[in-house]
């Protein structure tokens, strides 16, 4: 909201916050000294424990249905509340780690880099005890109970595609491809998604009295799930690192061998060679006619019409 209005300011009354100079018509205005980079991190501060703050009810629902169709009680309760607490005080410290590509100072990208290392050591321990939670566990396979075991895989993806993209050196050439967009919706499209599905499926035959049709719940987690793996198998067009080859190395410069061997047919490096005349007592080349390239006479065949004269 901040952003929105300090961009608004920029083009209405002429200020300056992310603008690092205006120009009109080649005339510069005066205002300058903003910068781009600023809304950068204005919009990611905000985003990214957005990010955190949709899924941390999630991760309530899911405990839920897990105590509820295991028939035991969620496994470390307490650590359960500190992990959220945790996870929710690190996601407002990580935000940068969206802009290692900006000319980030290396001090700052080792904090974030860091800080977003550490932020798996609170989801981790929320998935281990959710699995600890099933262990010798009366599991009833409903349909909800299937869309809340699914986030387990569904984190378990999103966690470990997020440690590269953790690393500077990797998001470097990471940045803005298709794999990016794949950690996303796994953790935040899919995921979320799911753990919406699990609580209406749990909770809405105790809100309406009415029991929903079990087999086509199930058939229906069926589709949800594999339509979730196969939608983007098509991708698109997404940017992805490169190496060009600089037009200097565009073609590899001869060897010394080469250039000297096109000195002495009387050419430049890379340019045709010319046809030389015979001397005295020199031949044509074998195979030549009118027109073909004649060769040098021998170095003993120039003494002796030197010597004799002609």
């Amino acid at each position: 909201f901040v952003s929105a209005i300090m961009m608004t300011l920029d083009l209405t009354l002429g200020t300056s916050f992310f603008m690092p100079a205006i120009v009109s018509r080649g005339q510069s205005l005066g205002h300058s000294g903003g910068s781009p980079i600023l809304f950068q991190h204005l919009f990611w501060f905000f985003g990214h424990p957005e990010v955190y703050i949709l899924i941390l009810p999630g991760f309530g629902i899911i405990s839920q249905v897990v105590a509820t169709f295991s028939k035991k009680p969620v496994f470390g309760y307490l650590g359960m509340a500190y992990a959220m607490v945790a996870i929710g005080f690190v996601g407002f410290i990580v935000w940068a780690h969206h802009m290692y590509t900006v000319g980030m100072p290396v001090t700052g990208q080792l904090f974030f880099m860091y800080a977003t290392t550490l932020i798996a050591v609170p989801t981790g321990v929320k998935v281990f005890n959710w699995v600890a939670s099933l262990y010798k566990g009366s599991i009833q396979y409903s349909t909800a109970m299937l869309y809340a075991a699914a986030n387990f895989f569904l984190i378990l993806v999103g966690g470990l595609t997020g440690i590269p993209l953790a690393m500077t050196s990797l998001t470097l050439h990471l940045a803005e491809t298709y794999f990016v967009m794949a950690h996303f919706h796994f953790i935040m499209g899919i995921m979320a998604t799911f753990a919406v599905f699990a609580s209406v499926y749990h909770w809405f035959p105790k809100m309406t009295g009415k029991m929903y049709n079990e087999t086509l719940g199930k058939i229906s987690f069926a589709l949800n799930f594999i339509g979730a793996r196969v939608e983007h198998l098509g991708g698109f067009a997404r940017r992805g690192a490169s190496c060009q080859t600089p037009p200097w190395h565009a073609q590899a410069p001869h060897s010394p061998r080469d250039s000297g061997r096109d000195r002495r047919a009387g050419g430049r490096s890379g340019e045709p060679a010319v046809a030389v005349r015979s001397g005295a007592g020199g031949g044509a080349a074998k195979g030549g006619g009118v027109g073909a390239p004649q060769r040098r006479p021998h170095r003993d065949s120039r003494r002796r019409a030197r010597r004799h004269g002609p």
